[in-house]
């Protein structure tokens, strides 16, 4: 937030109109009001609302721009003066409120298209705004479903796709033409259509040429693209004849996710003994990487999972030697670390803070993690060395047997 919305030359002004509050969760025990964010109903940071002197949350904007909070604040300035109209016996207004209310999150979408479809005195600018909404709508629910697996994804995008075909856009917004965009370019790449991820890249900047976050995506779909033209022309000389092509095949499909884990495994290694040099490094580390995937991914569920993992990543990393892919390796880290602080081995501590300030470099907050996890080591052999020097004195200090005589027991 702070290099974005709070950071724009438009900012300033908009902020004399509101009464600017900003609340951090600390997790300090005792601190006051720190459970304001869940008090509020709110699930994760940063949350943003519009609330009125008493604390009440009034709204919320739709997105994170000046553009959005001002939006939503006009719309509570209208919603005010609609209903007092409304309040007063003014009719004809259902269109206006409508909007405003769902401009204000006060309506859900079936709400919105039950209403929308009762409406009798619409202009044309309101029809128009309506037939947005509606089109935002379908592309929500689309949305969902693309979560639903290879299934899902694959319905959805076809539903996007018609969309299309009809004239139907999203509006301009990232809640709505994000997931749009990428839903397609999931699509895209689940099918290899190299033509439907550049359309999707082309939408991204299109709709949402400010959001860096969607120009990077922009800027991936358009070289997963090209590595997808780079598999068809491969295969294509493949099918022709040519020998010599099957680790570049391979390698490809597996950047691009149509291949992974044990079909991986299975076409990768008799191709060790014939792909060229850099071919034979590419395919062992893409080996080594779904290695440690599935130890990452096993160690989820249960704190007995967990310490399988880190036992497993300690036996690979620290007694073998063996290091983690920059694709995997924060999380490998991450995972090891925290076995070697619940193990309280402070030779595991400091190998394992060492790996971490290594794959986060230039992270301030990981290298503070790591130099504590480093004091906790030291901590731990300075408790140990003294406990070892306190029995051995009390070894010392015991009085000694004895001597038995001839003839005694």
């Amino acid at each position: 937030m702070e290099s974005g919305p709070l950071s724009a030359a438009d900012f300033p002004e908009f902020a004399k109109k509101v009464v600017p509050f900003l609340h951090v969760t600390t997790r300090i025990a005792d601190r006051k009001y720190d459970s304001l964010l869940q008090e509020k109903g709110f699930r994760g940071f940063p949350s943003l609302a519009f609330m009125d002197a008493e604390g009440n949350i009034l709204a919320q904007p739709q997105g994170r721009s000046v553009e959005s909070f001002d939006k939503t604040l006009t719309a509570l300035e209208r919603y005010d003066d609609l209903q007092k109209r409304i309040d007063g016996g003014e009719e004809g207004l259902e269109a206006d409120m409508l909007l405003v209310e769902h401009a204000l999150g006060k309506v859900n979408a079936q709400d919105f298209e039950s209403r929308a479809g009762a409406l009798e005195k619409v202009t044309d600018e309101q029809k128009a705004e309506i037939d947005q909404i509606l089109v935002n709508n379908e592309i929500s629910m689309l949305s969902m479903k693309s979560r639903q697996g290879e299934a899902g994804l694959k319905e959805a995008a076809e539903g996007m796709l018609k969309m299309l075909e009809a004239g139907k856009r999203p509006s301009k917004e990232v809640g709505y033409a994000a997931p749009f965009w990428m839903t397609l370019g999931r699509y895209g790449q689940q099918s290899l259509d190299a033509s439907l991820m550049r359309k999707a890249a082309e939408g991204m900047k299109a709709d949402l040429p400010g959001e860096a976050r969607a120009l990077e995506i922009a800027k991936d779909y358009e070289e997963t693209a090209g590595k997808i033209d780079s598999h068809a022309d491969l295969k294509k000389r493949a099918d022709g004849g040519e020998a010599g092509l099957d680790a570049s095949i391979l390698l490809l499909e597996y950047e691009l996710g149509a291949v992974e884990g044990p079909a991986f495994k299975e076409r990768a290694t008799p191709l060790l003994e014939t792909a060229k040099a850099e071919e034979k490094e590419k395919l062992e580390t893409a080996l080594v990487e779904i290695r440690f995937n599935d130890i990452i991914s096993g160690a989820r569920g249960s704190q007995q999972a967990m310490q399988a993992a880190g036992e497993t990543l300690a036996k690979l990393m620290k007694d073998e030697g063996m290091e983690p892919p920059a694709s995997v390796a924060r999380q490998a880290w991450g995972l090891l670390a925290g076995y070697a602080q619940r193990s309280m081995d402070p030779d595991l501590m400091d190998f394992a803070a060492d790996g971490i300030i290594k794959a986060y470099a230039g992270n301030p907050n990981a290298a503070n993690y790591a130099n504590k996890m480093k004091a906790d080591a030291a901590k731990l052999r300075e408790e140990k060395a003294k406990a070892e020097a306190e029995a051995e004195k009390g070894d010392d200090d015991a009085p000694a047997e004895p001597d038995k005589e001839d003839g005694d027991g």
